[in-house]
């Protein structure tokens, strides 16, 4: 009632990208806002512009735009937010990733990165990480995430990546790893490349196969 007079707070809304909603009052319309994935993706995005200063977009994924930015540990710790957070689109993901694979392996960065690269459910996202995760990989916590994914990742793509980030190590777990990999691997291009990374090893530390 609005000066004595009833109000229709009903209506229709129709977003961007066509999703629709109709609602009988504004609590309604709040409630159906809150179960939308174009919402929740519109409302981090908001929030990480607020926090940059910079007009990021969804489908962009260069990190040029953030220098000078990204830096902040304040920032970091909203991209890995974000990173971590499964109800948002792949994109925003992606971003977060693109984003944080430059800066200093902080521990909040490490561990949002090894997260997305266990439990991701995008292969693309799980890729991303692991190329962002190559220059850590001399960490215990990071190793051996990437030696479960070189050994257990769904996805070829994402075992290449482990190799690569791996090929450099020469400890015996390492090692371990690319010899099951050599031995059990499926994708002859991945098992071909696990032999060429133990026939690169030290003539200290032999492989054995």
């Amino acid at each position: 009632v609005d000066n004595g007079k009833p109000v229709d707070a009903s209506g229709s809304v129709t977003l961007s990208m066509g999703e629709s909603f109709t609602f009988s009052d504004g609590v309604d319309f709040a409630r159906q806002l809150s179960t939308s994935s174009q919402v929740r993706d519109c409302y981090v995005l908001r929030w990480m512009r607020y926090a940059t200063g910079v007009q990021l977009e969804l489908s962009a994924l260069t990190t040029s735009p953030m220098e000078g930015y990204v830096g902040d540990p304040a920032i970091q710790s909203v991209l890995a937010t974000a990173l971590q957070d499964g109800d948002l689109e792949p994109g925003p993901r992606l971003q977060a990733v693109g984003l944080l694979r430059h800066q200093a392996a902080t521990g909040e960065v490490s561990r949002a990165l090894t997260q997305a690269l266990l439990q991701d459910d995008n292969p693309g996202v799980r890729l991303a990480a692991a190329e962002a995760l190559s220059g850590q990989a001399g960490d215990e916590r990071v190793r051996r995430a990437l030696q479960e994914c070189l050994l257990h990742d769904a996805n070829p793509g994402v075992r290449v990546a482990a190799i690569e980030a791996l090929r450099d190590l020469h400890d015996g777990d390492t090692r371990q790893a690319f010899e099951r990999s050599a031995l059990s691997e499926t994708n002859e291009y991945i098992r071909a490349e696990a032999h060429r990374a133990l026939a690169s090893w030290p003539i200290s530390a032999p492989a054995q196969l």
